[in-house]
């Protein structure tokens, strides 16, 4: 067992300049994880909020509020869990915001948050992240990068559709040929309200 020592929040600014936000996580057996999301330039109606600081630095796109709610509110609640716990840590972390668009703490932070969660549980099992995320086929499937470009899975129960390998996916027209599918599959969960980003 991997036991969550400490998170902590910073801003980071992307390859653009753009501010987003990183999680550095530490466990109680050495493992330290980073991960910083992606700021998207889309504002979907299903996407989750992204928190920004609104002041005059970097024109209101500072995140030193989302990173300082990953510091204090998430650290405090997170601490001493397993990392190996995924979908126990994630629905904790919906809970916390407790709003459908994750406005509170920030999807940007929620996010950054789960994605290290993943990395830490991927190094105390000794898997390599691909394997660590597929492990339990039924409920979790690799790649989740189409997934994860949504920005946040608002849902614990989700299952992500996939090909079983990561491999098939990047062969020449494969993913051309899987991602429409995809598209329907995802629209139709959300006409039925089994599915949400």
């Amino acid at each position: 067992m991997s036991k969550i020592v400490k998170i902590v929040g910073r801003e980071i600014l992307n390859a653009k300049g753009k501010p987003t936000v990183e999680a550095e996580l530490l466990t109680d057996d050495g493992i330290i994880v980073f991960a910083s999301v992606p700021s998207g330039t889309s504002r979907g109606k299903y996407e989750a909020h992204e928190l920004y600081d609104g002041e005059k630095r970097y024109g209101g796109y500072g995140t030193r509020k989302a990173a300082k709610n990953i510091s204090t509110i998430i650290n405090d609640a997170l601490v001493g869990m397993d990392v190996t716990l995924q979908g126990e840590i994630d629905r904790k972390l919906c809970e916390l915001d407790g709003t459908p668009n994750k406005e509170r703490l920030g999807g940007n932070a929620i996010l950054a948050v789960s994605v290290a969660v993943a990395r830490a549980g991927a190094r105390a099992s000794k898997l390599p992240l691909y394997q660590y995320l597929n492990r339990e086929k039924s409920s979790f499937k690799m790649p989740d990068i189409l997934a994860v470009r949504r920005h946040i899975a608002v849902g614990a129960n989700r299952t992500v559709f996939s090909p079983d390998s990561p491999t098939r996916l990047c062969r020449a027209g494969t993913y051309r040929a899987f991602l429409p599918a995809w598209r329907h599959i995802v629209v139709a969960l959300f006409e039925r309200q089994h599915c949400c980003f």
